[in-house]
């Protein structure tokens, strides 16, 4: 009878470590995701102000979300950036750039240009269209 109440004690205490350790690392992967908001909120003051810009050129909206990817460890910040240009000759251009925020590193870029044409680029793989695009994204911003 002792050895089967040692038994059930210590496979409790197993199954409540265990129990534990799993609100742990939710706990952890909250801070970790909330540090990330606060780098890529920071990140995007820094490096785009207010998101709003209005020059000579045109004006200038810049957008952003955040990721934190735990797989990678990495915090991500993509930006969403639409140029209404003065000039009714030359067209709106939008872009996407996919940077890592705590390390100050440009991961890809994909967009239109001026002329309508398509660019892309996913750390030096070019891709072809925003499909492409999206698919190389995908493992940075969804894991």
């Amino acid at each position: 009878m002792q050895k089967k109440l040692l038994l059930l004690f210590f496979l409790f205490v197993i199954c409540a470590s265990g129990q534990n350790s799993h609100a742990a690392s939710k706990t952890d992967e909250y801070d970790l995701q909330e540090k990330c908001r606060k780098s890529a909120s920071e990140f995007f003051a820094t490096h785009f102000g207010s998101g709003n810009t209005n020059d000579d050129y045109g004006r200038t909206i810049d957008t952003y979300m955040n990721h934190y990817n735990k797989k990678l460890n990495k915090c991500f910040i993509l930006i969403d950036e639409k140029v209404y240009p003065k000039d009714q000759l030359i067209h709106m251009t939008e872009s996407r750039i996919l940077f890592d925020a705590n390390e100050n590193k440009e991961y890809g870029s994909a967009g239109t240009m001026n002329d309508g044409s398509f660019y892309c680029d996913m750390l030096n793989k070019e891709c072809r269209s925003i499909n492409e695009w999206n698919t190389l994204l995908e493992p940075y911003m969804e894991e």
